[in-house]
């Protein structure tokens, strides 16, 4: 991934071991040794305070993203939250990608309107599916090009 994160009082390492599941370059800063210790355990990398290490990383960082525990509900909510989590990821590199979510949004919005109506022009609904799918695997590569 061409994405990295940075998790401050990394603690156990819990949220940046998460991370790294999806794929992320995770590094963790740690003031307690024991936790600095049981996090290379687990593969983490853990920046120590020198500032020389820390002032390469921070040089070549280029968006940071941070875990609360408060974040908690990313890991144990739907899909969706996660959806939208690596939607917010992406349009970090991608900034034209906000507007392809936008445009297969609206026209799953505009597709349940239609159907709601029991009388409408097939056609159309043929039209807008269509579109959708062309959206929806648009997206679909995006995200696992960058998952």
């Amino acid at each position: 991934k061409d994405i990295n994160v940075l998790e401050f009082g990394a603690g156990w390492g819990f949220w940046s071991a998460e991370a790294k599941k999806f794929g992320f370059k995770v590094s963790c800063l740690e003031l307690s040794k024991k936790r600095v210790d049981y996090m290379k355990t687990k593969g983490l990398r853990v920046i120590n305070n020198t500032k020389n290490e820390s002032k390469k990383y921070f040089e070549n960082l280029l968006s940071l993203i941070y875990f609360l525990p408060e974040m908690e509900r990313f890991f144990l909510s739907s899909p969706s939250v996660r959806r939208n989590f690596l939607d917010r990821l992406i349009y970090n590199i991608d900034k034209k990608y906000i507007s392809l979510i936008n445009s297969y949004k609206k026209y799953i919005l505009e597709r349940n309107k239609i159907l709601k109506n029991y009388e409408y022009d097939k056609n159309w609904i043929n039209e807008i599916e269509k579109k959708i799918a062309e959206l929806g695997i648009e997206i679909y590569n995006k995200r696992t090009k960058h998952h």
